[in-house]
């Protein structure tokens, strides 16, 4: 029945495109009825005869094959929205502080195809809640201890301001080396964590210059040969 019904909403559409005049919402009605009429708890590929590939389980299995390289795309979704979807409280802030604005991150891409961004491997590592990260390899840091509650849903990501610590929960990260982090992902939908900034100016960056580390180069200053020129431009 769910083959016919499938069959029939075809049909439908293909008469409402040559034949714009006639109104085909009774049969829509009709063909809507029918689907739910399937038996309860059986979609219509099953009733087709198709077996649905199965969903990623984890937060990064998902970051890897979800739609890319569709999915991260320049000017693909998802769309920007005002939804609310965690909050967040830093500690340690005078009462009558501004909001910090501090950027919350909770993956990286580091290979760019000249269409979109991907990842290059990484492997995953568990962690203890409590468990300490070592500190990045920087000479002046702030120490951020943020408070986060999901509230529309965080996708299994441990968002924070920076690089890692700790955090209260159980977490995973998925590093691509010992010193650049995929991303962190986690259970739990509320959490503690506790993040470093580097404290760097302005003028240090600029004095720094460009001898990069190979490992950099090669990770993140690789372009693609197809690269279209109106990008390099």
């Amino acid at each position: 029945m769910g083959a016919a019904a499938v069959g029939l909403l075809v049909g439908l559409l293909t008469v409402g495109f040559l034949f714009p005049s006639i109104s085909v919402r009774p049969l829509f009605d009709f063909t809507q009825r029918l689907l739910l009429r399937l038996e309860p708890g059986k979609h219509i590929a099953d009733s087709m005869g198709l077996e649905p590939l199965a969903a990623p389980g984890s937060a990064f299995e998902r970051a890897y094959t979800a739609g890319l390289p569709r999915r991260h795309l320049i000017g693909s979704g998802p769309e920007l929205s005002e939804r609310v979807v965690m909050t967040v409280h830093v500690e340690g802030l005078p009462d009558d502080a501004p909001p910090p604005r501090f950027y919350w991150r909770a993956l990286t891409f580091d290979r760019y195809s000249g269409r979109g961004w991907g990842t290059s491997p990484a492997q995953t590592q568990s962690y203890a809640a409590g468990e300490q990260l070592p500190l990045p390899p920087v000479a002046a840091y702030q120490t951020v201890q943020q408070r986060v509650q999901a509230v529309g849903g965080l996708g299994g990501l441990l968002y924070r301001a920076g690089a890692l610590l700790t955090a209260d929960q159980t977490f995973r990260i998925a590093w691509r080396s010992d010193r650049d982090p995929f991303g962190v992902e986690t259970d739990a939908t509320a959490y503690r964590a506790v993040s470093v900034l580097p404290l760097v100016s302005e003028a240090e960056l600029r004095a720094a210059g460009t001898d990069y580390p190979t490992w950099v180069r090669d990770r993140y200053l690789a372009l693609p040969d197809t690269l279209p020129p109106r990008v390099l431009a």
